[in-house]
């Protein structure tokens, strides 16, 4: 079946696609009894047959996930008894699902994949990738944005080291919107630092947009529209500064003035800051070499 394929009652009546266009936070129900199969593959099996949880394993998610299972009191756990738990809190549910991909992802590329297919197929806001540290769960985005943002995280630099802690902080299972802007903003200046500001080894993003709006003519940009001049440097450099003023690291001290940025701003501008990243790697933003 193709990703943009429906059931048949849904061609027939327009007005049941949006049901099957909807992205599902949580565990379905649709989802509970293939999710909770893929999760079982990882424990062992007794022989009579029976699934039981071993405590080593157990007591892994316990520390990882912070989270305390009653049932370490009991002599012997069902996986049953256990995923019929998980089952209850979609949560925790999704959590054991992530920690199991990320220790077990790497030597399991069928389980990978049949994880990728379940929550696709499922319609789950979350999607298996692949990072520089392992397989985790993320938040599904459009496939422009994932190339885009594949590209950028792609480079073994500074600025991809905090674009990555950007990323999997504004789209993995356990979102910090504070700690994603301020890795995103860093990621913008190891960028953008050595081409306006590189006799500055302590530039932020503030002086960064500030010595582009005083020194536009000695930068250039691909992209030209219909404006005069350096129009085209100014609008990248208005991106940058709608970034910054919206960072909470320089509030303005003002009464009313907003104290932090939500989830949302976040990966906003988590997105907004990959695709510069990767406009001035393939050179859409540069320094005018003087003649």
């Amino acid at each position: 079946m193709g990703r943009d394929w429906l059931p048949l009652s849904a061609r027939e009546n327009p007005e049941r696609v949006g049901e099957f266009r909807t992205l599902y936070e949580g565990v379905p129900l649709h989802m509970q009894s293939s999710l909770t199969a893929w999760t079982a593959r990882f424990f062992p099996t007794s022989s009579d047959s029976l699934l039981w949880m071993t405590f080593e394993e157990l007591r892994r998610l316990e520390r990882v996930l912070h989270v305390n299972y009653t049932a370490l009191d009991e002599p012997r756990l069902t996986v049953g008894a256990f995923l019929a738990g998980l089952n209850a809190d979609p949560v925790q549910f999704l959590n054991v699902v992530d920690a199991l991909l990320s220790a077990h992802g790497e030597g399991s590329p069928e389980a990978v994949e049949d994880l990728d297919r379940i929550l696709s197929e499922s319609g789950s806001v979350w999607a298996v990738a692949e990072r520089h540290d392992g397989w985790r769960l993320e938040r599904r985005l459009g496939p422009e944005i994932e190339q885009v943002a594949a590209l950028a995280l792609t480079p073994d630099d500074n600025a991809s080291l905090h674009l990555r802690n950007a990323w999997a902080n504004a789209f993995s299972r356990n979102p910090n919107a504070s700690s994603a802007y301020q890795e995103l903003v860093r990621s913008l200046e190891a960028t953008f630092q050595p081409i306006v500001s590189p006799k500055s080894e302590k530039a932020t993003l503030g002086t960064i947009v500030r010595d582009i709006r005083d020194g536009q003519q000695k930068f250039a940009a691909s992209l030209h529209g219909k404006g005069k001049g350096s129009e085209d440097v100014i609008a990248i450099c208005d991106m940058l500064n709608v970034i910054w003023r919206t960072d909470v690291r320089h509030g303005s001290g003002l009464e009313g003035a907003p104290t932090g940025v939500t989830l949302e701003q976040a990966r906003d501008a988590v997105v907004l800051a990959a695709a510069l990243i990767q406009l001035v790697r393939q050179g859409g933003f540069r320094a005018i070499t003087p003649t």
